[in-house]
């Protein structure tokens, strides 16, 4: 920055001078990049005391860039179609005079209106004194006297050390006086000056070190300049040329000499700019530490006639419509955040959960007289309050067989969730690849020991990311039973135990075929059968895990068991259906019974007379002869075995009374 003004001075961030102050402050950076913002003249508060007739003591402006010392300007100035009117100088003593002294560097743009500029010594110009740089599109008018080198534009222009000359697509119309003069350039050494003029009338010189000299009709001719291929157009066909010629109420070419884009377009257009792009802001950020509301590419205006032509032409503002959406932007009292200039996008301190509206003004190179103001159609809301994610029925601490998981996400548009091992969230959404909130319900283990992450993001771009309480622990295996089945074999007692690798185990005895819910369940303990009636009865065993699984499993029937009665005879089932006992079991007590009586009756037929052996019934216990074959006609045969025992025990009893 240079004397004040803003920008850094490079190129693309060029120092801007906007009054004679900022102009002066140039001798102080003779290297920087400066644009011209304003038009300047004796309107102007700071004239008086740095370019008027009484400046400087009465020497009037002082030149930029000097040759004693030597201390040229080697930056670039742009005028910008700005011109600078009624400078003077009137350094008699002195060489070297112009708005600049010396200069080396690149000057374009910019009109020089009725200057007054005397000089002494060598090197007197309207533009620059003494030029060993550029100079393109520019002019000078007024009057301008010297003792030698003097000219309208500039007064001498040479190569120096191999700095390029050049002067192009320029012209001077004012009086030149002196000695060594000439119309544009009063001599040059080297370089070369193109397609530029001056007005041999009005400046009273026939002759110029460089340039072409025109009548005064010849100069306010559009083909001087269109032939010489200028950037040139008539008022009524400009678009965009750096030059324009016509004057109203006619517009017509031949009523004036060129001016630069710039000059007097309050009177050429009449046209406001119309907005090309919507004030619905393309883009919104918010910046949640410094609680700004961003908003790039507010919109885009074009003027109707000749496009934006102005170098500030946006305007940024906004409104606060508090809590509460506000339908009628235009309404509304708006602050200004983006002053006139290049700029429409927008940056201002906002108040989370408010409404706000934003205005875009645009206005073309008349200025104020064509200005237009656009609204948004809509309220914006500044959000920087991240959705508030929260699990209305969280992952069970399990185990369950399955686990319904809610949550809610406040205000969030988008809706996201995934599994995690650790249950540290990511905040990037392409991490999550489940967008269905309603399919977070888990019946299965293929998760187990994840967690369930959530992420949400509102339109502001605002994230939460939200881990459930525990991990899953889904369990849907049902618990095993393993059953202890004793064997077959004849005896007293059976016992019969079981066990199960989790959850609780109850059993229930049956004689029935079924083993379900449908039974009366107790707790279990091991149990052990002494009774003869107990065979054929089954255990039924349910165990219940944590999850409420559950398995149900039979035992093997009970069989084997037999009981003593008075006199050594073992008693089995009694009024049993002999389709309801174990045809093994059945067999071994026949035998068993069947034996004994037997042998009894051997060793009666032994010590008995031969006359007698009629008397003695055979048992008629043969196991061929017992197993019934059929059903249910013999379903009480094992009971009328046992009372063909009982009724041969009372005949042996019988026969051994006898004997006696």
């Amino acid at each position: 920055m240079s004397g004040g003004m803003s920008g850094s001075g490079i190129e693309g961030d060029e120092c801007l001078v906007t009054s004679w102050t900022d102009l002066n402050q140039v001798r102080n950076g003779l290297t920087l990049w400066y644009k011209l913002t304003a038009d300047l003249s004796d309107a102007d508060g700071d004239y008086a005391a740095l370019a008027g007739p009484a400046a400087n003591g009465g020497l009037g402006w002082e030149p930029i860039g000097t040759s004693d010392p030597w201390a040229p300007f080697t930056g670039t100035f742009d005028g910008q179609g700005h011109t600078i009117s009624d400078l003077y100088i009137n350094r008699p003593e002195t060489g070297a005079r112009g708005l600049f002294g010396v200069s080396e560097g690149d000057i374009s743009n910019v009109g020089m209106i009725d200057v007054d500029v005397t000089g002494g010594g060598s090197y007197t110009g309207g533009l620059v004194g003494h030029n060993y740089g550029t100079i393109s599109n520019s002019y000078s008018t007024g009057s301008v006297s010297g003792n030698r080198w003097v000219g309208g534009l500039s007064g001498y222009a040479a190569i120096f050390f191999g700095v390029p000359l050049t002067v192009s697509n320029s012209y001077s119309t004012g009086s030149v006086s002196g000695s060594d003069t000439g119309g544009l350039v009063s001599g040059t050494y080297g370089g070369s000056i193109t397609s530029s003029f001056w007005d041999t009338e009005t400046s009273g010189q026939a002759t110029s070190a460089g340039g072409t000299g025109k009548t005064t009709a010849e100069m306010k001719t559009l083909a001087t300049f269109s032939g010489a291929l200028w950037d040139i157009a008539k008022v009524e066909d400009w678009s965009n040329n750096i030059w324009f010629m016509g004057t109203p109420p006619t517009y017509s070419a031949g009523e004036t000499y060129p001016r630069l884009w710039w000059e007097e377009f309050e009177w050429i257009d009449t046209t406001p700019p119309v907005l090309a792009t919507g004030v619905n802001p393309a883009t919104l950020t918010y910046d949640i530490t410094a609680s700004t509301v961003d908003i790039a590419d507010v919109g885009t205006c074009t003027d109707a006639d000749s496009g934006m032509h102005l170098t500030e032409p946006y305007q940024v503002s906004y409104s606060d419509a508090g809590t509460s959406f506000d339908a009628n932007c235009s309404n509304n009292s708006y602050t200004i955040t983006t002053a006139w200039g290049t700029s429409h996008s927008a940056s201002f301190a906002g108040t989370d959960g408010h409404y706000y509206c934003i205005k875009l003004e645009c206005k073309d190179a008349a200025g104020t007289p064509n200005t237009n103001a656009f609204y948004s159609a809509s309220n914006i809301l500044y959000d920087i309050t991240a959705p508030t994610l929260t699990f209305t029925d969280n992952v069970a601490a399990g185990p369950v067989s399955s686990d319904t998981i809610t949550a809610t996400w406040g205000d969030a548009s988008v809706k996201k969730w995934d599994y995690d091992a650790d249950g540290v969230c990511s905040t990037t959404a392409g991490d999550y690849s489940k967008t269905d909130a309603n399919s977070m319900t888990q019946s299965t283990e293929t998760n187990n020991g994840k967690y369930i992450c959530l992420y949400g993001e509102d339109v502001a771009g605002n994230k939460s990311t939200l881990a459930s309480a525990n991990d899953i622990n889904i369990d849907v295996t049902a618990p095993i039973i393993t059953i202890d089945n004793p064997d077959s074999i004849p005896s007293s007692s059976k016992t019969i135990t079981a066990s199960t690798n989790e959850g609780t185990l109850t059993m229930s005895n049956t004689s029935g075929l079924n083993c379900d819910e449908t039974l009366n369940f107790i707790d279990y303990a091991s149990q052990t059968f002494i009774n003869g009636s107990d065979n054929n009865l089954r255990v039924c065993y349910k165990a219940v895990d944590q999850s409420n699984n559950i398995s149900y499993s039979f035992s093997n029937p009970i069989a084997g068991i037999i009981t003593s009665i008075p006199g050594g005879i073992v008693q089995g089932p009694k009024n049993e259906s002999i389709s309801q006992t174990n045809p093994v079991v059945a067999n071994n007590i026949i035998n068993h019974i069947g034996g004994i009586l037997n042998q009894l009756r051997q060793s009666l037929l032994n010590i008995l007379p031969s006359t007698q052996p009629s008397t003695i019934p055979p048992t008629d216990l043969q196991p061929d002869n017992l197993l019934p074959t059929e059903t249910p006609e013999n379903d009480s045969r094992l009971f009328q075995i046992y009372q063909g025992i009982i009724s041969t025990l009372i005949n042996l009893l019988k026969l051994f009374i006898f004997v006696r």
